[in-house]
């Protein structure tokens, strides 16, 4: 028995996933003998129940479509490392072969926000503080742009490489990169197009910064090194205590004592698109740059943008979010 997710499911398990063992790298023979059955279906189920149905799976010929699944044939030559095990009998495709899967059957801003989780230090966990757990990236646009030029072949390449250019890297939840998208995509896909920003950006205080901050790193969620401008995402999720608000203002205290501003947006701000079209002016301001002449396609794109959101719920089982012990815990 063998299955191998595709596409959403493929990127469901990524997102939960903390790690990724280069010890598991599978090849194009993990496609035979993989056809779908209702025992290794209910399997699937029980090893990953984070994933919704119907699974989208994987299969090296055609077949008659199964209940419960939306399968895809492939055929192509699938190099070395195209696929990893994530359990006894069930392989997903790599993070760089999901990201192109997606090319084909998601938007332009889906396909920049799924593959900027990819490429985040977040995972998707329920049980988690504020429903997202902590990880190194799974990938980095530079392993997607190698397996692109590897794979030039395959259906979605071209979409892949459109979206490519506006991955966030490094950030630290969803909304971290709905906020990079609406300040750094360009006009047309309904952004401010303002200069890319570092996200979680390590910076080493003075001694007066440390006092403050009581720690030897500051780490803003959004920073502009050569402006020395830093934006900080507050959180509703992650500042429900006193000493959570304390720290994060001590934070603020100890970068701007090193002679760095900082903006701070709140979640009512982000799902505004008033009130981030005025943090988009000042951030703008801060940089020394205009904002890029609108594209006349920016307001239905911006709208679109907006539409989409940041929240990845439709992603996964809703049986499994619910296990969330901090109500209303994964940031949507």
């Amino acid at each position: 028995m063998r299955l191998v997710l595709r596409g959403v499911s493929a990127l469901a398990y990524w997102l939960s996933a903390y790690d990724i063992d280069e010890q598991r790298k599978g090849d194009r023979k993990v496609l035979y003998d993989c056809i779908p059955t209702k025992q290794s279906l209910d399997y699937l189920g029980k090893q990953l129940p984070q994933l919704k149905e119907p699974y989208h799976l994987l299969v090296p010929s055609w077949i008659r479509e199964k209940e419960r699944c939306a399968l895809a044939t492939s055929r192509y030559r699938y190099a070395a490392g195209s696929f990893y095990q994530a359990e006894n009998g069930l392989y997903a495709a790599s993070p760089e072969l999901c990201f192109v899967q997606l090319g084909k059957t998601v938007t332009t801003h889906e396909l920049i926000l799924y593959g900027s989780a990819l490429c985040s230090s977040f995972a998707i966990d329920p049980h988690a503080a504020g429903g997202l757990g902590q990880r190194r990236p799974l990938a980095t646009r530079r392993t997607m742009e190698q397996f692109l030029n590897q794979n030039a072949g395959l259906t979605g390449v071209a979409s892949a490489r459109l979206a490519l250019p506006y991955l966030a890297e490094n950030t630290a939840s969803p909304p971290e990169i709905f906020l990079q998208m609406i300040l750094g995509l360009p006009p047309h896909l309904g952004g401010y197009g303002l200069p890319r920003c570092h996200a979680n950006y390590r910076l080493e205080p003075s001694a007066r910064a440390r006092h403050i901050a009581q720690r030897a790193n500051l780490v803003p969620d959004c920073y502009w090194p050569e402006h020395r401008l830093a934006l900080e995402y507050d959180s509703n999720a992650e500042h429900l205590t006193g000493r959570q608000a304390t720290r994060d203002a001590t934070k603020r205290l100890a970068l701007e004592a090193d002679g760095i501003t900082v903006i701070t947006v709140t979640t009512a701000q982000l799902r505004s698109p008033l009130a981030m079209e005025a943090v988009a002016h000042e951030v703008a301001q801060r940089c020394g740059v205009r904002l890029r002449q609108r594209d006349r396609r920016f307001p239905a794109r911006h709208r679109d943008l907006y539409r989409r959101g940041w929240s990845l719920d439709e992603l996964f089982a809703e049986n499994w979010l619910a296990e969330s012990s901090d109500a209303g815990a994964i940031p949507s």
